[in-house]
């Protein structure tokens, strides 16, 4: 069996990906780093040993075969199950390996630069997405990533920029649509922006974050009766209360607005309206044919 090898250069390393190196001594800081690169390793089931060959140059070798697709499947699992960090630690480490097959080395790099979206780290995102469309024109699914990270990263012409470019590649992309919309309404831009995420609903009827966002869409709109309805949809799928807390305070408006208006009576308030006006019609009656 083979040994391969590969040496880091700590310069380059991702810190932000390590514990905090605070009130340790450079002995202590090679360790980390040491034990991180094995656990890495570890988890992409080879043991590796680690070596410092070099000022701020760790050798890293091991003899077991990678699987480097089954690592982005791994990778992909912890993302979804909200554990973004730890994917991020054994993206960064497998892409470090120089006979990562190319597709491989896409996917990694897409899903490296997705993770650091979510963990807020936008300037790193931006960068390694880059490098993803650079090795592949054609990944819509990078382009809506991007978007995303200009998005949040304040940038919403670009965003729409590289959302509408995933969209001409690849017109159901709901994660773009979603965000196109999102950055639209963002600008204001409430009608465009509805058309958008009723696309989006008709792929994703389910997506609670559609629906609201779809929802305040119609709001400002002035379709209060469209917005109320997908306001209530998403309370009754639920999901996590950030999101479902901004749907209840529009229903909430809705509710003192509609006993503010006099449209909260109870049936039995309304009957007696009704009554009540009838009465009124026909006094009136009355009073004309006593005058005529």
């Amino acid at each position: 069996m083979s040994t391969e090898s590969l040496t880091v250069d700590l310069r380059e390393l991702d810190w932000k990906l390590l514990d905090s190196t605070e009130n340790l001594s450079d002995d202590e800081v090679l360790d980390l780093v040491s034990d991180f690169l094995i656990e890495q390793f570890e988890r992409m089931g080879a043991s590796a040993q680690t070596e410092l060959v070099a000022d701020l140059q760790m050798s890293v070798s091991w003899q077991q075969t990678i699987d480097t697709e089954k690592v982005i499947e791994q990778s992909r699992d912890l993302l979804n199950l909200g554990q973004v960090q730890s994917a991020a630690s054994i993206l960064w480490t497998m892409l470090r390996i120089e006979t990562i097959p190319k597709e491989d080395f896409v996917d990694g790099m897409f899903l490296l630069g997705s993770a650091y979206s979510l963990l807020e780290r936008h300037d790193d995102a931006v960068s390694v997405l880059e490098v993803t469309l650079e090795c592949d024109p054609d990944h819509f699914l990078a382009m809506s990533s991007l978007g995303y990270a200009e998005l949040a990263h304040g940038n919403p012409n670009l965003a729409e920029e590289w959302f509408r470019k995933s969209l001409s590649i690849e017109s159901e992309n709901q994660w773009a649509l979603k965000n196109l919309g999102i950055c639209l309404a963002n600008q204001r831009r409430f009608t465009e922006a509805s058309v958008e995420l009723r696309r989006c609903l008709e792929l994703t009827p389910d997506d609670i974050g559609v629906l609201i966002s779809f929802g305040q869409c119609l709001h400002h709109l002035g379709d209060l009766a469209g917005a109320k309805k997908h306001f209530e949809r998403a309370l009754a799928l639920g999901g996590p209360e950030h999101l479902l807390s901004m749907a209840k305070d529009y229903l909430a408006k809705y509710e003192k607005d509609a006993e503010r208006n006099g449209e909260g009576f109870n049936e039995v308030a309304f009957g007696y309206m009704v009554d009540a006006l009838d009465r009124l019609s026909s006094m009136d009656r009355d009073l004309k044919r006593a005058v005529v």
